[in-house]
């Protein structure tokens, strides 16, 4: 099974998932990205940043970057 990593961006910041996550495809991994992002702003935390300053770069293992999935 393939393994997706999803970065953490905010302009010119990035925080690296280091460990990523083995999923059985491409739609898995945006499916994943999504609910993560949504349980996100869900939370305290979530509910105080600034969303559209955020988003997520889905990897593969390789470093190929697949899609970016906004915060907002």
């Amino acid at each position: 099974m393939p393994r997706y990593f999803f970065h953490v961006i905010s302009g010119d910041l990035r925080q690296p998932d280091n460990e990523g996550k083995e999923l059985p495809g491409d739609q898995s991994a945006f499916d994943y990205a999504v609910t993560g992002l949504q349980e996100l702003l869900a939370t305290p935390f979530g509910k105080q940043i600034k969303a559209s300053a955020y988003s997520v770069e889905v990897t593969t293992e390789h470093g190929r970057v697949l899609f970016m999935v906004p915060m907002n």
